[in-house]
């Protein structure tokens, strides 16, 4: 708490008056704490990057903030999570800038690990990347990634699928467009990690709400 009190300081201080709104001055800050990179500071990048792609969905800056993601998961040590980010913004942002930056580190990473598990899934991982076509519409993007990490079972654990799904269903006003699916996909992932429990609550969210 102190930290994220210590920053919101620091970066009014540096950027009296940035931007025209508060969405401006939000990614502005993000982008001090991207720029000031600590150990300190990874975490608090990736939760103020959640809660503002959340409030914020496909936002101009929604790539750039992917990337950040990746290369503080990639600070942290954490490989996969880092490769889902940057395939979030290959997925999510066909037309973006970054998204030839994005491909190339995902290359870089798989070139270089040393697990076991990543190199298995390698071939599979760039394939994704080359055959899925470009999809235009946010929604039908957004569950394109889902579609990704429930394939790439290396990257989708539990935790991540349930939330993607949380934030899909967040973002687009608990569209019925894809739920049953994504609650099925969700179900399932819980099913195979033998959390029993969840599996047959969501089994019974989606037998209830579709």
């Amino acid at each position: 708490m102190i930290v994220r009190i210590i920053n919101l300081l620091v970066i009014l201080m540096i950027y009296p008056g940035f931007g025209e709104n508060d969405q401006d001055r939000y990614f502005n800050y993000i982008r001090y704490l991207y720029e000031n990179d600590e150990k300190l500071n990874r975490t608090l990048l990736i939760e103020e990057t959640d809660r503002y792609l959340l409030k914020h969905p496909n936002s101009k800056c929604e790539d750039r903030l992917f990337l950040y993601q990746g290369e503080s998961y990639l600070g942290q040590a954490d490989t996969l999570k880092a490769i889902s980010k940057y395939l979030k913004l290959i997925m999510l942002h066909y037309d973006s800038e970054l998204r030839a930056e994005a491909i190339n580190r995902i290359d870089s990473l798989l070139f270089r690990t040393s697990s076991i598990t990543l190199k298995e899934v390698s071939c599979q991982i760039r394939d994704v990347i080359a055959e899925r076509p470009a999809v235009i519409d946010y929604q039908d993007a957004y569950f394109n990634y889902i579609s990704c990490l429930n394939d790439l079972k290396c990257i989708n654990t539990p935790s991540e699928m349930e939330l993607e799904v949380r934030n899909y269903f967040s973002i687009f006003n608990a569209a019925k467009r894809y739920g049953d699916i994504l609650y099925y996909w969700l179900g399932h992932k819980y099913e195979s990690a033998d959390s029993v429990q969840s599996a047959f609550s969501t089994y019974q969210k989606l037998i209830h709400m579709f």
